[in-house]
């Protein structure tokens, strides 16, 4: 049986149907895998720059100095050199050394701290060469440690004190600070 010139036309349209929605169907997945690939890269870049704030917020003990009584006083520094402040930032001072071990590490609640800021505590020095731990959020809330030896990890800040607990210590300007 021959077709006729109709059921051809039927049928090319069927097939232009078929085709152009499979076409469509191809560049949505497409779309989407490169949408894909473009939030990872935007989410690889915000976390490189939330990291990069962490890593210029450092602390570091200095040396320490001999009071009018004969005590050693140290000062454990903390300082933001990022463009951006950080917050619920405790710094933990070394314990005294008895002989059996340490003693409980001091904790001090420094709060926020701005850009381009330093805030020195003082204190008795009780082991000399230990350094003092950090823990603060930075900016977009994440929450960041550094061991005594100034290592850097992202995690649950360590804090044993409530908010309510922050002690008062000036906050310095960091000179030529470009953040």
């Amino acid at each position: 049986m021959l077709e006729t010139t109709e059921e051809r036309k039927t049928d090319w349209a069927k097939w232009a149907t078929i085709v152009s929605s499979a076409a469509a169907a191809g560049g949505l997945a497409v779309t989407a895998v490169l949408g894909y690939y473009q939030f990872r890269e935007a989410q690889e870049a915000n976390d490189r720059k939330v990291s990069e704030q962490a890593r210029q917020v450092v602390t570091w003990v200095e040396g320490g100095k001999t009071d009018k009584k004969g005590v050693e006083i140290a000062t454990a520094v903390v300082a933001n050199r990022s463009k951006d402040p950080v917050t619920s930032a405790t710094v933990f001072i070394p314990g005294r050394y008895y002989g059996f071990g340490y003693q409980e590490e001091q904790e001090i609640r420094l709060g926020a701290i701005p850009p381009c800021s330093r805030v020195e505590v003082r204190f008795q020095l009780a082991v000399d060469g230990k350094g003092a731990k950090l823990s603060f959020l930075d900016s977009a809330g994440k929450g960041w440690n550094r061991n005594d030896f100034g290592a850097l990890h992202e995690g649950a800040l360590e804090t044993k004190t409530s908010p309510s607990q922050q002690s008062e210590h000036p906050v310095k300007e960091i000179e030529g600070c470009a953040g």
